[in-house]
């Protein structure tokens, strides 16, 4: 059977079995550990070459919007989802990918317009996991319940989900799972129980070659242990994020980092370091949600001695 092939079965089966791969538009797990730009431009490619609105082209197009999404290139998320969203006649599981992330993409910008996908969406993702019990359904519901405000429901889909599933072996389900009820206790400011999830978020993603979500674990981690003052360890772990990431494609993650090390420099009193991870901050980088901060610091930093 060749790999097409094969891949199409995997479309077409994988929400009929909860032993299939769970997190199926996940991108790095379809590249088996490519750097992230080699990663793209296999998925341009096997896009390019697949017959359109087969099973394989639905499949990369999933691919395609997770790395988008995960490399923050929204813009482009938004431009790829429009394109298709109005269509009726897409495959039910493509549907709820492509609604999910057409979320995603306009969650920042045009917050009504994504609420509106998210209550559409629900109903998919609901009726998928009832179908099939999909672990992974549970979570991209519980993360739209989370971006529409409805903490307690996501809480507790999280935490019934934790329970019914504590036998999967699939990391990234673990992953994604305690990102979100790290979600759910920043919201909630109890930055003590998120450190302990996020932690438990980067504990699942060792021992794999997943370097993106490695990256963002470690970085996530470390946000929350600075958080809660733990500045050695938050350092160690934004340094181990940094070295995750690929410069070429990370630069919107790597400048939040340099920011994060330029404050916890500044917080345990050295100066010095505080002005060369801040001298390694491309400000165009920044999303248009950490100017703000990145201005507070700037001010902070002129008020240094030279």
């Amino acid at each position: 059977m060749n790999y097409r092939r094969l891949l199409c079965v995997v479309w077409l089966l994988s929400s009929a079995s909860s032993s299939a791969a769970e997190a199926i538009s996940d991108y790095e797990q379809a590249c088996n550990g490519m750097p992230a730009s080699g990663c793209y431009q296999f998925i341009h490619r096997e896009l390019a070459s697949a017959q359109p609105n087969s099973a394989v082209w639905y499949k990369f197009k999933s691919y395609q919007f997770d790395y988008l999404f995960d490399t923050k290139q929204y813009s482009t998320l938004v431009a790829e989802t429009a394109a298709l969203v109005e269509r009726t006649d897409l495959p039910p599981v493509f549907r709820a990918q492509l609604l999910f992330y057409r979320v995603k993409a306009l969650s920042s910008d045009e917050v009504n317009a994504a609420k509106a996908y998210a209550r559409e969406v629900l109903p998919l993702l609901k009726s998928h996991y009832e179908a099939f019990g999909e672990p992974t359904r549970v979570v991209e519901m519980a993360n739209l319940h989370i971006f529409l405000h409805e903490h307690a429901i996501a809480e507790q889909m999280l935490l019934d989900a934790q329970n019914r599933f504590k036998k999967s072996r699939d990391q990234v389900f673990w992953f994604e799972l305690y990102s979100n009820l790290a979600n759910v206790a920043e919201f909630r400011r109890d930055f003590t129980q998120a450190c302990t999830y996020r932690d438990l978020a980067l504990q699942a993603m060792q021992n794999t070659q997943l370097a993106g979500k490695l990256m963002l674990a470690s970085g996530n981690a470390a946000r929350a242990h600075q958080r809660i003052a733990d500045y050695d360890v938050s350092k160690r772990l934004f340094l181990q994020a940094i070295s995750y990431a690929e410069p070429s494609i990370h630069q919107r993650y790597l400048v939040k980092y340099y920011l994060r090390l330029t404050q916890i420099a500044l917080q345990q009193g050295d100066s010095v370091a505080a002005k060369d991870w801040a001298s390694r901050i491309d400000a165009k980088h920044f999303d248009a949600d950490a100017l703000p901060e990145w201005h507070r610091l700037q001010t902070q930093l002129k008020k240094l001695r030279p």
